[in-house]
C-alpha cells in the first residue's frame, strides 16, 4: 500500500507533478480516514464503548424523566425549580469545561442546551409558582437572560434564535408601528453594518435585510390596498433582480444600488397611501420630486465616493 512517505519520495524524484502529488495525497488521506476506524482496534473499542455509555446515560435520564413526570404534582415547587436551575448550572459548567479544553463542537452543543434550559426554567418557574407571564413577557425574559450566550458562540444558531425571541417579545409594539417605519429602521441598521468588522457584520446585515423584506411583505399583504399589491409585486421584482446579481465586486455594487432604488420607490408609495388621508397630496409629491432630483444630482456628483462606500461591504462577504 502506498504511504504518504512514498508519495513524497516520488515527488522528489520527479515521478509526480505538484498537482498529481496533491491529488494522490488527498485520496490517500480520505482512504485512511475511512479505514482508520476499523484498522485501529483500540480506537474502535473506545468509540463503541462511548456510544454504549451515551445510550446508557440517555436511558437513565429518560427513566428519571418518566418517574418525575408520573409524580410531578406531588413534588414541591422549590424542588422543581431547584432541579431545573441545577441542570442549567451543570450545562454551563460543562460548556466552560469544553471551552477550556478546546472542544468547540461540544462547547457549542452544550451552549445551545444552556440556551434552551434558560427558556425551560422560565416556563418551569411560571408553572410552579403560577405566575401570570404572557408569551411576550416570557420571551423577553428569555432573551435578556440568554443574551450573554450570544457573545460566546461562533455559530449563527443562537444569534438567530435570540433575534427571533426579541422580535416575538416586542411584536405588539412592532405591530402598532407603521410597517414602513420598521422596514426603514432595519434598512438603516443594515447600512450601519458597513462600520463593523468581521463575520458578525455579515450576519447582522443578513438578519436586518430579511427583517426589512418580511416587514414589507407582511405590511403590504395586511394593508389589502392597491398600494399594498403594487408593493408586493415591485418588492418581488426587486428580489429577483437583486439576488441574481453576480457574486463579484461589481455584482455587489449593483446589488446595493438595487436596494437604494427600492428604498426610493417605497417612499414614493407612501404618498400613494397618503392620498386617502391628505388633501395636499400634490404639494407632497412636488416636495418629494424635488428631494429625488436633489438626491439624483448628489448621487451623480459623488458617484465614485458612493461606489467606494458600497465596496466597503464586500470585505464582509
Amino acid at each position: 500500500m502506498t504511504t504518504e512517505h512514498d508519495l513524497i519520495q516520488m515527488k522528489q524524484k520527479g515521478a509526480l507533478t505538484d498537482d498529481e502529488f496533491l491529488k494522490a495525497l488527498t485520496q490517500l488521506q480520505i482512504k485512511e480516514r475511512k479505514s482508520s476506524f476499523w484498522s485501529d482496534p483500540e480506537k474502535a473499542r473506545k468509540k463503541i464503548l462511548f456510544s454504549i455509555a451515551l445510550l446508557g446515560i440517555f436511558s437513565v435520564l429518560a427513566g428519571l424523566g418518566l418517574i418525575i413526570a408520573a409524580n410531578w404534582a406531588s413534588i414541591p415547587a422549590i424542588l422543581k425549580v431547584g432541579g431545573g436551575l441545577s441542570c442549567l448550572a451543570t450545562s454551563l459548567v460543562i460548556t466552560s469545561f469544553f471551552k477550556n479544553n478546546s472542544k468547540p463542537l461540544w462547547m457549542e452543543a452544550f451552549l445551545f442546551i444552556s440556551f434552551l434550559l434558560i427558556g425551560g426554567n422560565i416556563a418551569l418557574i411560571q408553572q410552579s409558582y403560577h405566575l401570570s407571564l404572557s408569551w411576550q413577557e416570557g420571551s423577553l425574559a428569555w432573551w435578556i437572560l440568554s443574551l450573554p450566550l450570544v457573545f460566546f458562540t461562533k455559530y449563527r444558531l443562537i444569534p438567530l434564535c435570540s433575534v427571533a425571541l426579541l422580535g416575538f417579545s416586542i411584536w405588539d409594539i412592532i405591530w402598532n408601528m407603521n410597517y414602513m417605519l420598521v422596514a426603514g429602521l432595519m434598512f438603516v441598521l443594515m447600512m450601519l453594518t458597513h462600520f463593523f468588522k468581521g463575520s458578525f457584520a455579515k450576519l447582522l446585515r443578513d438578519i436586518t435585510f430579511i427583517a426589512a423584506i418580511f416587514c414589507l411583505y407582511a405590511g403590504d399583504i395586511i394593508a389589502n390596498s392597491g398600494a399594498g399589491m403594487v408593493g408586493v409585486i415591485t418588492t418581488t421584482l426587486f428580489l429577483i433582480f437583486a439576488l441574481n446579481t453576480p457574486k463579484t465586486e461589481d455584482g455587489t455594487v449593483k446589488y446595493y444600488n438595487y436596494i437604494f432604488l427600492l428604498v426610493a420607490w417605497r417612499i414614493f408609495l407612501l404618498f400613494w397611501n397618503a392620498y386617502y388621508n391628505l388633501t395636499n397630496i400634490g404639494i407632497l409629491l412636488i416636495v418629494f420630486g424635488i428631494i429625488l432630483l436633489a438626491g439624483a444630482g448628489l448621487y451623480t456628483y459623488y458617484f465614485k465616493q458612493i461606489q467606494d462606500f458600497i465596496r466597503g461591504f464586500i470585505k464582509h462577504e
